[in-house]
Protein backbone atom coordinates (compact mmCIF):
# COMPACT_ATOMS: atom_id res chain seq x y z
CA UNK A 1 0.00 0.00 0.00
CA UNK A 2 0.94 3.44 -0.72
CA UNK A 3 1.99 6.15 1.75
CA UNK A 4 -0.28 9.38 2.13
CA UNK A 5 1.23 12.78 0.87
CA UNK A 6 2.76 14.43 4.24
CA UNK A 7 3.12 17.33 2.28
CA UNK A 8 0.14 19.94 1.61
CA UNK A 9 -1.26 19.33 -1.83
CA UNK A 10 -0.90 22.17 -4.64
CA UNK A 11 -4.20 24.47 -4.27
CA UNK A 12 -5.08 23.69 -8.36
CA UNK A 13 -5.12 19.94 -6.53
CA UNK A 14 -7.48 20.72 -4.01
CA UNK A 15 -9.59 22.56 -6.06
CA UNK A 16 -9.32 19.35 -8.21
CA UNK A 17 -10.79 17.55 -5.52
CA UNK A 18 -13.65 19.86 -5.08
CA UNK A 19 -14.02 19.94 -8.64
CA UNK A 20 -15.30 16.16 -8.63
CA UNK A 21 -18.12 17.14 -6.68
CA UNK A 22 -19.35 19.77 -9.47
CA UNK A 23 -23.53 18.20 -9.55
CA UNK A 24 -22.15 14.82 -9.02
CA UNK A 25 -24.55 12.45 -9.54
CA UNK A 26 -23.88 8.21 -9.45
CA UNK A 27 -24.61 6.37 -12.28
CA UNK A 28 -27.08 4.17 -10.88
CA UNK A 29 -28.71 7.55 -9.43
CA UNK A 30 -29.13 8.67 -13.01
CA UNK A 31 -30.39 5.66 -14.58
CA UNK A 32 -33.37 5.65 -11.64
CA UNK A 33 -33.81 9.55 -11.81
CA UNK A 34 -34.36 9.11 -16.04
CA UNK A 35 -36.57 6.49 -15.48
CA UNK A 36 -38.76 8.20 -13.32
CA UNK A 37 -38.76 10.81 -15.33
CA UNK A 38 -37.32 13.17 -12.93
CA UNK A 39 -34.20 14.14 -15.12
CA UNK A 40 -33.55 14.22 -18.90
CA UNK A 41 -31.66 12.07 -20.25
CA UNK A 42 -28.92 13.11 -21.76
CA UNK A 43 -27.82 11.32 -25.95
CA UNK A 44 -25.11 11.94 -28.22
CA UNK A 45 -27.59 13.20 -30.72
CA UNK A 46 -28.11 16.40 -28.50
CA UNK A 47 -26.43 19.60 -28.87
CA UNK A 48 -24.11 19.94 -26.05
CA UNK A 49 -24.56 23.96 -25.86
CA UNK A 50 -28.42 24.06 -26.29
CA UNK A 51 -28.99 20.88 -23.55
CA UNK A 52 -26.12 23.28 -21.31
CA UNK A 53 -27.87 26.42 -21.98
CA UNK A 54 -31.76 24.50 -21.19
CA UNK A 55 -30.64 22.40 -18.77
CA UNK A 56 -27.66 23.90 -16.32
CA UNK A 57 -27.61 22.34 -13.30
CA UNK A 58 -27.75 18.74 -15.41
CA UNK A 59 -25.01 16.09 -14.23
CA UNK A 60 -24.18 15.55 -17.92
CA UNK A 61 -24.15 19.18 -18.96
CA UNK A 62 -21.23 20.10 -20.88
CA UNK A 63 -19.75 22.48 -18.21
CA UNK A 64 -20.34 20.29 -15.61
CA UNK A 65 -19.10 16.90 -16.77
CA UNK A 66 -15.65 18.82 -18.16
CA UNK A 67 -15.11 20.68 -15.05
CA UNK A 68 -15.35 16.71 -13.15
CA UNK A 69 -13.26 15.24 -16.46
CA UNK A 70 -10.33 17.75 -15.68
CA UNK A 71 -10.77 17.51 -12.51
CA UNK A 72 -9.93 13.75 -12.70
CA UNK A 73 -7.16 14.43 -15.09
CA UNK A 74 -5.61 16.52 -12.94
CA UNK A 75 -5.83 14.12 -10.13
CA UNK A 76 -4.39 11.22 -12.29
CA UNK A 77 -1.63 12.94 -13.41
CA UNK A 78 -1.06 14.11 -10.30
CA UNK A 79 -0.54 10.46 -8.73
CA UNK A 80 1.57 9.23 -11.46
CA UNK A 81 3.56 12.08 -10.95
CA UNK A 82 4.17 11.42 -7.55
CA UNK A 83 4.82 7.92 -8.11
CA UNK A 84 1.39 6.89 -6.18
CA UNK A 85 1.04 9.07 -3.63
CA UNK A 86 -2.37 10.30 -2.54
CA UNK A 87 -4.35 11.46 0.80
CA UNK A 88 -6.90 9.89 2.30
CA UNK A 89 -9.12 12.52 0.94
CA UNK A 90 -7.85 12.25 -2.46
CA UNK A 91 -8.49 8.44 -2.31
CA UNK A 92 -12.00 8.64 -0.67
CA UNK A 93 -13.19 11.17 -4.09
CA UNK A 94 -11.81 9.20 -6.45
CA UNK A 95 -14.08 5.36 -4.71
CA UNK A 96 -16.79 8.14 -5.43
CA UNK A 97 -16.41 9.27 -8.30
CA UNK A 98 -15.41 6.00 -9.78
CA UNK A 99 -19.25 5.41 -9.98
CA UNK A 100 -20.06 8.81 -11.84
CA UNK A 101 -22.37 9.16 -14.26
CA UNK A 102 -20.11 10.45 -17.20
CA UNK A 103 -17.95 7.56 -18.23
CA UNK A 104 -15.31 9.82 -19.13
CA UNK A 105 -14.99 10.42 -15.53
CA UNK A 106 -15.44 6.81 -14.39
CA UNK A 107 -12.09 6.38 -17.09
CA UNK A 108 -9.77 8.80 -15.59
CA UNK A 109 -10.84 7.58 -12.02
CA UNK A 110 -9.79 3.67 -13.04
CA UNK A 111 -6.49 5.08 -14.43
CA UNK A 112 -6.06 7.00 -11.34
CA UNK A 113 -6.72 4.43 -8.86
CA UNK A 114 -4.15 1.74 -11.40
CA UNK A 115 -1.17 4.68 -9.87
CA UNK A 116 -2.31 4.66 -6.37
CA UNK A 117 -2.52 0.74 -6.35
CA UNK A 118 -4.13 0.64 -3.06
CA UNK A 119 -5.85 -2.25 -1.69
CA UNK A 120 -8.23 0.21 -0.34
CA UNK A 121 -9.67 0.67 -3.76
CA UNK A 122 -10.16 -3.13 -4.69
CA UNK A 123 -14.16 -3.66 -3.35
CA UNK A 124 -14.91 -0.26 -5.01
CA UNK A 125 -12.93 -1.64 -8.61
CA UNK A 126 -14.84 -5.05 -8.34
CA UNK A 127 -18.20 -3.02 -8.19
CA UNK A 128 -17.56 -0.85 -10.56
CA UNK A 129 -16.47 -3.78 -12.90
CA UNK A 130 -19.62 -5.77 -11.72
CA UNK A 131 -22.39 -2.61 -12.73
CA UNK A 132 -20.19 -0.99 -16.09
CA UNK A 133 -22.42 -1.34 -18.79
CA UNK A 134 -22.07 1.62 -21.04
CA UNK A 135 -17.91 1.94 -21.43
CA UNK A 136 -16.06 -0.94 -22.06
CA UNK A 137 -12.76 1.11 -21.92
CA UNK A 138 -14.13 1.74 -18.23
CA UNK A 139 -14.68 -1.85 -17.75
CA UNK A 140 -10.80 -2.47 -19.26
CA UNK A 141 -9.13 0.25 -17.05
CA UNK A 142 -10.85 -1.17 -14.18
CA UNK A 143 -9.46 -4.71 -14.54
CA UNK A 144 -5.93 -3.64 -15.36
CA UNK A 145 -6.24 -1.47 -12.35
CA UNK A 146 -7.07 -4.71 -10.22
CA UNK A 147 -4.67 -6.88 -11.58
CA UNK A 148 -2.57 -4.36 -10.69
CA UNK A 149 -3.37 -3.74 -6.76
CA UNK A 150 -4.05 -7.77 -6.41
CA UNK A 151 -1.18 -8.74 -7.37
CA UNK A 152 -1.30 -12.34 -7.52
CA UNK A 153 1.84 -14.41 -7.61
CA UNK A 154 1.79 -16.65 -10.88
CA UNK A 155 3.74 -19.21 -8.52
CA UNK A 156 1.18 -22.20 -10.14
CA UNK A 157 2.15 -20.78 -13.70
CA UNK A 158 4.62 -21.81 -16.05
CA UNK A 159 6.85 -19.17 -16.51
CA UNK A 160 6.50 -18.79 -20.26
CA UNK A 161 2.87 -17.77 -19.61
CA UNK A 162 4.05 -14.56 -18.01
CA UNK A 163 4.81 -11.43 -18.70
CA UNK A 164 6.32 -9.20 -16.28
CA UNK A 165 5.28 -5.72 -16.93
CA UNK A 166 7.35 -3.17 -14.45
CA UNK A 167 6.18 0.48 -16.10
CA UNK A 168 4.22 3.31 -14.70
CA UNK A 169 2.02 3.53 -18.05
CA UNK A 170 -1.90 2.05 -17.74
CA UNK A 171 -2.37 2.85 -21.41
CA UNK A 172 0.44 0.68 -22.51
CA UNK A 173 -0.88 -2.09 -19.63
CA UNK A 174 -4.29 -2.21 -21.24
CA UNK A 175 -2.70 -2.85 -24.72
CA UNK A 176 -0.45 -5.55 -23.01
CA UNK A 177 -3.42 -7.09 -20.91
CA UNK A 178 -5.36 -7.21 -24.31
CA UNK A 179 -2.45 -9.11 -26.11
CA UNK A 180 -1.99 -11.52 -23.21
CA UNK A 181 -5.79 -12.43 -23.34
CA UNK A 182 -4.99 -12.68 -27.17
CA UNK A 183 -2.53 -15.37 -26.40
CA UNK A 184 -3.16 -16.83 -23.66
CA UNK A 185 -0.84 -15.38 -21.58
CA UNK A 186 -0.33 -13.85 -17.78
CA UNK A 187 0.14 -10.02 -17.56
CA UNK A 188 2.18 -9.58 -13.72
CA UNK A 189 3.05 -6.62 -12.15
CA UNK A 190 6.59 -6.69 -10.51
CA UNK A 191 6.64 -4.23 -7.32
CA UNK A 192 9.21 -2.10 -8.08
CA UNK A 193 10.59 -1.97 -4.63
CA UNK A 194 11.39 -5.76 -4.40
CA UNK A 195 13.10 -8.31 -6.10
CA UNK A 196 10.22 -9.56 -8.65
CA UNK A 197 12.10 -9.66 -11.34
CA UNK A 198 14.73 -11.50 -9.65
CA UNK A 199 12.30 -14.24 -7.98
CA UNK A 200 9.39 -15.04 -10.21
CA UNK A 201 10.20 -16.63 -13.78
CA UNK A 202 8.81 -14.85 -16.91
CA UNK A 203 8.94 -15.51 -20.70
CA UNK A 204 9.52 -11.27 -20.95
CA UNK A 205 10.34 -8.51 -19.12
CA UNK A 206 9.12 -4.79 -20.29
CA UNK A 207 10.72 -2.58 -18.06
CA UNK A 208 11.18 1.37 -17.67
CA UNK A 209 13.79 1.88 -15.34
CA UNK A 210 12.80 4.80 -14.11
CA UNK A 211 10.23 2.89 -12.40
CA UNK A 212 12.28 0.40 -10.93
CA UNK A 213 14.21 0.87 -7.65
CA UNK A 214 17.83 1.58 -8.58
CA UNK A 215 19.17 -1.04 -6.29
CA UNK A 216 16.94 -3.83 -7.52
CA UNK A 217 18.01 -2.91 -11.01
CA UNK A 218 21.57 -3.15 -10.29
CA UNK A 219 21.31 -6.41 -8.66
CA UNK A 220 19.16 -8.08 -11.80
CA UNK A 221 22.05 -6.58 -13.98
CA UNK A 222 24.63 -8.51 -11.80
CA UNK A 223 22.26 -11.52 -11.81
CA UNK A 224 22.40 -11.25 -15.29
CA UNK A 225 25.83 -10.46 -15.83
CA UNK A 226 26.94 -13.68 -13.46
CA UNK A 227 24.99 -15.96 -16.13
CA UNK A 228 21.75 -16.65 -14.72
CA UNK A 229 19.38 -15.04 -16.17
CA UNK A 230 18.80 -14.09 -20.41
CA UNK A 231 14.97 -13.74 -20.15
CA UNK A 232 14.29 -11.39 -22.96
CA UNK A 233 13.99 -7.88 -21.91
CA UNK A 234 12.05 -5.04 -23.37
CA UNK A 235 13.24 -1.37 -22.01
CA UNK A 236 10.27 1.18 -22.84
CA UNK A 237 11.73 4.23 -20.78
CA UNK A 238 9.81 6.92 -21.74
CA UNK A 239 12.68 9.01 -23.00
CA UNK A 240 15.02 6.47 -24.31
CA UNK A 241 17.74 8.46 -26.24
CA UNK A 242 17.93 10.62 -22.60
CA UNK A 243 18.09 7.22 -20.33
CA UNK A 244 21.09 5.81 -22.77
CA UNK A 245 22.74 9.15 -22.86
CA UNK A 246 23.16 8.40 -18.77
CA UNK A 247 24.65 5.29 -19.11
CA UNK A 248 21.90 3.49 -17.12
CA UNK A 249 22.67 -0.04 -17.05
CA UNK A 250 20.81 -2.59 -19.29
CA UNK A 251 22.20 -6.75 -19.23
CA UNK A 252 24.49 -7.48 -21.68
CA UNK A 253 23.07 -10.70 -22.93
CA UNK A 254 21.73 -10.75 -26.80
CA UNK A 255 17.67 -10.65 -25.66
CA UNK A 256 17.59 -6.83 -24.76
CA UNK A 257 15.70 -4.58 -26.89
CA UNK A 258 15.01 -0.73 -26.76
CA UNK A 259 11.75 0.40 -27.52
CA UNK A 260 9.83 3.57 -26.55
CA UNK A 261 6.58 3.27 -24.40
CA UNK A 262 4.01 5.14 -26.79
CA UNK A 263 4.88 2.17 -29.73
CA UNK A 264 2.55 -0.52 -28.63
CA UNK A 265 2.39 -1.62 -32.01
CA UNK A 266 6.17 -2.34 -31.74
CA UNK A 267 6.23 -3.88 -28.39
CA UNK A 268 3.59 -5.97 -29.47
CA UNK A 269 5.67 -7.50 -32.73
CA UNK A 270 8.61 -8.17 -30.30
CA UNK A 271 6.58 -10.17 -28.18
CA UNK A 272 5.11 -12.27 -30.87
CA UNK A 273 8.29 -12.83 -32.22
CA UNK A 274 9.18 -14.22 -28.59
CA UNK A 275 6.59 -16.16 -28.04
CA UNK A 276 7.41 -17.97 -31.39
CA UNK A 277 10.60 -18.12 -30.79
CA UNK A 278 9.65 -20.07 -27.13
CA UNK A 279 7.24 -22.09 -29.21
CA UNK A 280 10.24 -23.76 -31.29
CA UNK A 281 12.18 -24.70 -28.77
Amino acid sequence: MNNPIKKPLPEEIKLAIEDLNCQFMTIEAYYQSTEAGELVKKTDLIDDMKFNSKFPEHPLAVNNRFKRVNAADKIKNYIKDMKGLHTQKMLESLHTSLFDCCAAVRYSVAKALFYAANEDSIPFLEKIFLVEKESKVVRKAVEVALLKIKKEIPSQKRSEDIIHFAANNIDLAISLHDFCQRNNKNLFFPNPKSPDIIAIDCLVLIVDRYYIDTAIWESYYDFCKEGEIDTPVIIVDNNLEESLGEKFLKPEHGNVFLIEEWLPNEIEKELTRIILNNRSK
